[in-house]
């Protein structure tokens, strides 16, 4: 079976999870944003808040709800890193057994699910990118003018809190962030493939392997200010590109050696 079949069943698979994690996170998003606005008007006119006070939408992006809504998709995709795999295992069925005995390349089957979450986390990202002007506009025209403390630009909200990770400020940016997100997306799965293969001893030598891979991003992090920054560019990218590539050939190794139905 071709990568690209492979692809469109772990897509055909997650598509309703996918959609519902949207649907969710969108429509709590919106809620809080209509809901907001009238509440605080709520509160001044009962003289419980300042009249001469103004909102942004800053007030309604820090909003504990609000946050809780945009940790949901980072939360979930990190489970289904697991998911991916351990449903294949301990579903119904012996769809694993099915696809290792496929006449193709088993790192077909590796391939298809790392696509599969950076394919998701992508459509997140880019989905949240769109709907988030709309956001902002609702809250303008919600909220009384008198209320209104001026318009903020969606670059300022990602590059004043945590969502910079997903939205880099530059291509180079873009292409560090997302790389070690692959990266780490390949060390879980050399682990999970280390506990399939080996037990409770593969769980611990899967353990180890993370903290390894961790412990040696930490040994070139700590080279910040100690280097010039290309320098140090130049061996985060050596480092992250070694570790992928030890993660590649020991997944290799344990589907094709080790790992078992």
């Amino acid at each position: 079976m071709s990568f690209l079949r492979l692809l469109f069943i772990e897509l055909n698979r997650i598509r309703f999870l996918f959609l519902a994690l949207v649907v969710i996170v969108v429509i709590t998003q919106f809620a809080l944003t209509l809901l907001l606005p009238r509440y605080w008007v709520g509160q001044i006119e009962s003289g419980e808040m300042i009249p001469s006070i103004t909102f942004t939408f800053i007030n309604v992006f820090e909003h504990g709800i609000y946050n809780l809504s945009l940790a949901l998709p980072v939360i979930t995709i990190g489970l289904y890193i697991f998911i991916v795999w351990y449903r294949d295992w301990f579903g119904q069925g012996t769809f694993m057994k099915r696809l290792l005995m496929l006449p193709s390349s088993r790192m077909n089957v590796f391939a298809a699910k790392l696509v599969t979450i950076v394919l998701v986390t992508l459509a997140v990202v880019s989905i949240y990118r769109l709907v988030l002007p709309v956001q902002m506009g609702l809250f303008e025209w919600v909220l009384p003018n008198s209320l209104y403390g001026g318009q903020i630009e969606p670059f300022h909200l990602f590059f004043t809190s945590a969502l910079i990770v997903v939205y880099p400020p530059t291509l180079l940016d873009f292409f560090i962030v997302y790389g070690l997100g692959i990266t780490l997306v390949c060390v879980l799965f050399s682990a999970i493939l280390f506990e399939r293969s080996f037990g409770f001893i593969g769980l611990g030598i899967g353990t180890a392997y993370v903290i390894a891979a961790f412990m040696l991003y930490g040994v070139a992090a700590n080279m910040f200010g100690r280097v010039y920054e290309l320098q140090l560019l130049l061996v985060m990218l050596g480092v992250t590109l070694g570790i992928c590539a030890v993660s590649l050939f020991v997944s290799r190794f344990l589907l094709l050696r080790k790992v078992t139905a």
